[in-house]
């Protein structure tokens, strides 16, 4: 996936039910501050900078956290949106953008 939003800081929200890796591309001037890594088998990352903090939130059968995070299928579940509740309330701020 290919991040671009120069002149801004982005904090990522990645989940999927199976489990990833994520290859993720910075573009110029974009700076990401935190990655979360959502959904129920093991996420992963490359393409990110050392220094990004990176939260793992899936459940990947007990490996991960109690407090995992898997927003489900569809956008328009109650699970999504209590999902989009707890990352607001984890970063701090409100969803800026969403891209399924």
């Amino acid at each position: 996936m290919t991040v671009n939003r120069p002149g801004k800081r982005v904090i990522l929200f990645l989940s999927s039910y199976e489990p990833v890796r994520w290859h993720v591309t910075v573009g110029n001037a974009t700076i990401v501050e935190k990655v979360i890594l959502g959904g129920y088998y093991r996420q992963e990352i490359d393409g990110i900078g050392l220094t990004v903090e990176i939260i793992d939130a899936f459940y990947d059968e007990g490996h991960g956290t109690s407090n995992y995070l898997w927003p489900g299928t569809t956008i328009d579940s109650g699970r999504f949106y209590r999902i989009v509740q707890k990352l607001c309330e984890l970063v701090g701020i409100d969803l800026a953008s969403f891209q399924p």
